[in-house]
């Protein structure tokens, strides 16, 4: 299974995923963090509040795309289980900003959540 993984053309992406099934509460700090979300130029004049709000808005219009990945994997590799999570909150992300990132919120890049799980590596 995993060879056939790591040849899906979305592997690259799932293979750059750091802090896995982190909620960011284990005091594990990464304020070097790699992949961030842009920082749109309106993010100048927005609290750390809208920005997340923002973020959000964002994820919620993504959902539906994940949905859809997460079901062409499962189909394609056999997945075992697939599931996608609610939406971080605001007051998640923020936490998670604080105690990981300094409290950038850019950094914050899990909005949207997803479980896949395989039978057999």
């Amino acid at each position: 299974v995993f060879r056939k993984m790591s040849m899906d053309p979305v592997f690259p992406y799932l293979n750059s995923m750091t802090g896995l099934n982190d909620p960011g509460d284990t005091g594990y700090e990464n304020t070097e963090k790699a992949v961030v979300q842009k920082d749109l130029p309106k993010y100048a004049s927005m609290t750390r509040t809208e920005v997340v709000q923002d973020q959000i808005a964002q994820a919620e219009e993504a959902l539906p795309s994940l949905v859809e990945i997460c079901k062409a994997l499962a189909g394609s590799l056999g997945m075992e289980e697939v599931g996608v999570g609610p939406v971080k909150e605001v007051s998640s992300a923020i936490r998670k900003a604080e105690k990981k990132y300094n409290g950038d919120v850019l950094k914050v890049t899990d909005y949207c959540r997803a479980l896949l799980v395989v039978k057999d590596f």
